[in-house]
């Protein structure tokens, strides 16, 4: 629709699609007003691209119109109450999960302490834990396995526990050819060691490895690391993060006073009808970890609210009924009535697999700025003005109190989308998305704030 541009806006954004690092790539363009509609420009805007985190806002829209500015994530303890006698409890506990991503050691204590107030002061029986809330399925389709230990690729559980991460901290030796010595944060961390890094001698440099072995929480660490230098700090994911959780629980129920040398850890439990529940931690209402999730990139949090939108609207805690309910969304929104099918197969765009057009995020920001929580919405989004990609690339320059959205960034890939005020005063739904690219990203981060830097000053 390049015959509705602006002679000097087509030039300037022609220009920067010209550049090398991008004029070889897969690029889709797509700006429109949403005070009358008026496309301002458009480049492939039906072309489906590999998204990467601007898959997010699609979890944030529909968990906020599906599940409420209200809702908060649960954990909670259990017990049968006839099974309490004398202040000991005989037959067990049920830790059960219901998919807070944000639940830490603070949370895990107000458990605890609400255990030990209500009387208990001895548990015959065991912990169980309970993360049925969810399905099984730890690792989405479509991610890169090579790195299931990297912290982005967080393992998915109805149980979560210090963002199921956990650090390797290594510090040298006393001399040059000793061991290093390493222990694991924080307390109750999963983590065994295999230590095959060494000392180095002073001035002669560090090159550690820290690799967690597939399936397991054995970390292996290789290398060397230099004599008299400072800590190293190396956060990995967890296996089994509701262990983790379970752990860090029974440390907590001790650390109260509540006797434990008559229990023991029993996984994969259902929390059976009948029970009472002692305690309930709850986590800070959605917008909040909404914000979280969009501000800091938090994969977790996305993976979570996705699987939540499924247990608590298709009674199944799974990718596929969680994506189903963002769908229904995304139709009844109209944001995907008609051009390409989206394809959808997790909720933090970590897939490979999943497939967005330019159009299907305009209309997507253009939903959310009619739906009754888009005050709401807008709060959520990243803001150039503030830490974070967005001001890392503006937040210097005119765009700086402009814009607020979201970026996206892989091997080859580049997203970035919101809504631009541009220097007229006209508010914009703007998608830019690469696939493709060769060289340098903050080459091509360059261009794409070129791009945006037209639409601001010309639209």
């Amino acid at each position: 629709m390049r015959e509705e541009v602006s002679l000097s806006l087509f030039d300037r954004i022609d220009a920067a699609l010209s550049e090398p690092v991008i004029e070889s790539a897969s690029v889709g363009l797509l700006a429109r007003s949403l005070e009358d509609g008026r496309v301002v420009f458009s480049f492939n805007p039906w072309k489906l691209f590999i998204p990467t985190s601007t898959v997010q806002l699609l979890s944030t829209a529909a968990a906020l119109d599906s599940l409420g500015g209200h809702y908060r994530f649960r954990t909670a303890l259990c017990a049968f109450p006839h099974q309490v006698r004398d202040g000991t409890l005989v037959g067990g506990l049920y830790l059960r999960g219901y998919g807070d991503p944000s639940l830490d050691r603070a949370g895990i204590d107000r458990l605890a302490a609400a255990v030990a107030k209500a009387g208990i002061k001895r548990i015959e029986g065991p912990l169980f834990v309970d993360n049925s809330f969810f399905d099984s399925e730890p690792l989405g389709r479509g991610w890169t396995l090579d790195r299931e230990d990297d912290p982005c690729y967080a393992h998915v559980d109805a149980l979560t526990y210090h963002e199921n991460v956990a650090e390797v901290v290594i510090v040298p030796g006393d001399a040059p050819g000793q061991p290093v010595r390493v222990h694991g944060e924080p307390e109750g961390h999963p983590f065994r060691f295999r230590v095959l890094a060494k000392t180095a001698a002073a001035g002669t440099g560090s090159s550690l490895q820290v690799r967690r072995l597939h399936g397991r929480n054995l970390m292996v660490v290789s290398g060397s690391l230099e004599l008299g230098a400072a800590e190293v700090r190396v956060r990995r994911a967890v296996e089994q993060p509701h262990l983790f959780v379970a752990r860090a629980m029974k440390r907590a129920l001790m650390r109260a006073g509540v006797d434990l040398s008559r229990s023991w850890l029993q996984s994969c439990a259902v929390t059976p009808p009948g029970v009472r529940e002692l305690a309930i931690e709850v986590s800070d209402p959605l917008p909040l970890l909404l914000t979280v999730l969009n501000r800091r990139n938090q994969d977790l949090y996305a993976e979570q609210t996705v699987k939540t939108l499924g247990a608590e609207l298709r009674g199944a805690g799974s990718w596929e009924a969680g994506l189903a309910v963002v769908h229904d969304f995304l139709k009844r929104r109209k944001v995907a009535t008609d051009g390409p099918p989206i394809v959808l197969v997790d909720g933090s765009g970590l897939s490979l697999y999943n497939r967005l057009a330019p159009e299907h995020l305009v209309r997507l920001l253009e939903a959310m700025h009619q739906h009754p929580a888009s005050s709401l919405f807008w709060n959520i989004l990243l803001k150039a003005s503030e830490n974070g990609a967005l001001s890392a690339r503006l937040g210097r320059g005119p765009l700086r109190d402009s814009l607020v959205g979201k970026t996206g960034t892989a091997p080859a890939v580049s997203a970035i989308c919101g809504y631009l005020r541009t220097r007229s005063g006209h508010l914009l739904a703007v998608a830019l998305l690469t696939n493709g690219f060769t060289g340098d990203a903050t080459a091509l981060h360059a261009v794409e704030d070129r791009i945006l830097l037209a639409l601001w000053e010309e639209a």
